[in-house]
């Protein structure tokens, strides 16, 4: 018995824990939101970063099957779109 689980822990090997890209694309636009909070909390409208905003969540949303998760970011894409025209700038 101790040899099989030393077999079995050499057979895991020291890969590190690898993160799903549906998990890394939402951690992504997180920080993309997160950042664009604080430069709103700073009283300052980051047009970078709404542009960023925007493109990200347009290629994420052809990934998305989920219809809840669809219609969160198409709220997203439609609000980012209006702050652009606000300021004068058509969404990219």
């Amino acid at each position: 018995a101790p040899v099989d689980a030393l077999i079995a822990l050499q057979e895991v090997g020291d890969t590190p824990y690898r993160r799903s890209p549906a998990i890394i694309r939402g951690e992504n636009l997180l920080r993309l939101l997160d950042d664009l909070r604080m430069g709103l909390l700073a009283g300052r409208i980051p047009i970078g970063q709404l542009d960023s905003l925007l493109s990200a969540v347009r290629s994420q949303r052809a990934a998305i099957e989920e219809p809840r998760l669809n219609t969160v970011l198409e709220e997203i894409e439609l609000r980012a779109s209006v702050e652009l025209a606000k300021l004068g700038r058509a969404p990219i």
